[in-house]
């Protein structure tokens, strides 16, 4: 086979010089071709997309989730139906945990040898595409909070840090919500639309979600005492809150969210701003990735 292998040397854990041959070595000594591109920015990915889909048979990305999102934008904009495989060499890696490919480098390797694929479901949000996540209200303010911290804090430690100072601070916002033909109406302080189970570095936020099926997975937290969410809080790492009092926890094919003030929305990780999204998973949105 030939793979095409994209490199975002700025992802958190990246790969040195010596790991990067190593890796092209361990493909080579298989009988297989393996071409480096090493990208400056996340624009790349699609000019090598492009550039390579006619000539290659599958892809090879190593980056963390923005890196992977990227990747798999890019590809089913380009309607590349070539599989791919992840290195996770990201921060929190929460898209390849909701894989069940949290692995270290040199088994991730095997299982791209072993050539073995899954269908993933691949999610759109507002006409865009999202493989993991996505949030409004507390945790895209916390994830606001992180991004600006993560450069001085190289490790989950800037999220916690993050969560923590705005747990206190944060007041909640009055959203609508409308799950497939359902109105809900509250005072959260986040709402979470679930393709993975993890989000926020580790956090099992779905529980119950799977990126190997077509339903989403919503979270949503009700505006409660900053004591009680302190307490619910760490919860959120073992999957404990979804039959908390204050959680509404349901599955849906559909779900639009509304605000009456603009704020920031999440999506795996990137912020941008809004009133609204639009969620659902599209079952003619599928991207095939090595997998166990």
């Amino acid at each position: 086979m030939k793979y095409i292998f994209i490199l975002n040397p700025a992802a958190g854990n990246g790969l040195s010089e010596e790991k990067r041959n190593d890796i092209i070595d361990k493909f080579e000594s298989k009988g297989h071709e393996i071409i480096l591109h090493v990208t400056k920015s996340l624009k790349d990915i699609n000019k090598i997309i492009l550039n390579t889909k006619e000539i290659c048979d599958a892809y090879i990305i190593a980056g963390g989730d923005g890196t992977i999102r990227e990747m798999i934008k890019h590809l089913t904009i380009n309607n590349c139906q070539h599989p791919l495989g992840i290195l996770a060499t990201g921060t929190g890696n929460d898209f390849v945990k909701s894989l069940g490919l949290n692995k270290s480098i040199d088994e991730s390797i095997e299982i791209i040898l072993n050539n073995k694929t899954r269908d993933v479901y691949i999610g759109e949000v507002n006409n865009d595409i999202f493989v993991n996540v996505v949030s409004m209200g507390l945790d895209a303010e916390i994830v606001n909070m992180h991004n600006k911290l993560k450069h001085k804090i190289k490790s989950k430690l800037s999220y916690v840090i993050s969560a923590i100072v705005m747990l206190m601070t944060y007041k909640g916002i009055d959203i609508k919500v409308v799950a497939d033909g359902k109105t809900h109406n509250n005072d959260y302080l986040l709402i979470a639309v679930a393709n993975g189970k993890y989000y926020g570095g580790g956090m099992m936020i779905a529980p119950d979600a799977s990126v190997y099926e077509p339903k989403l997975q919503i979270c949503a937290v009700k505006k409660i005492n900053k004591f009680i969410l302190l307490f619910l809080f760490p919860l959120l790492f073992t999957g404990g809150h979804k039959n908390f009092w204050c959680v509404d926890y349901f599955k849906c094919d559909n779900i639009k969210i509304e605000t009456k003030d603009t704020s920031y929305l999440n999506y795996d990780g990137e912020l941008t701003e809004g009133k609204s999204i639009e969620v659902s998973k599209k079952k003619n949105k599928i991207q095939k990735i090595f997998a166990l």
